[in-house]
């Protein structure tokens, strides 16, 4: 684990509202890539179909 000091964390905050701003003034736009496709953005499962292949016997009171 990093552990950063309050300069740190203040000067990382600093950059990125400074680099959002500036990219706001120029017009330009990121676009972040995804890391996982979702299959299901295209073709949406069914809840019932979803929940069916679920084990959800825990859920049961004993």
């Amino acid at each position: 684990m990093i552990k950063m000091g309050w300069d740190e964390i203040e000067i990382e905050r600093l950059i990125k509202s400074n680099r959002n701003f500036l990219d706001k003034e120029i017009g330009r736009k990121y676009e972040l890539q995804a890391l996982f496709r979702n299959p299901t953005k295209e073709n949406p499962v069914e809840t019932s179909e979803f929940l069916s292949h679920l084990d959800l016997g825990f859920l049961d009171p004993v």
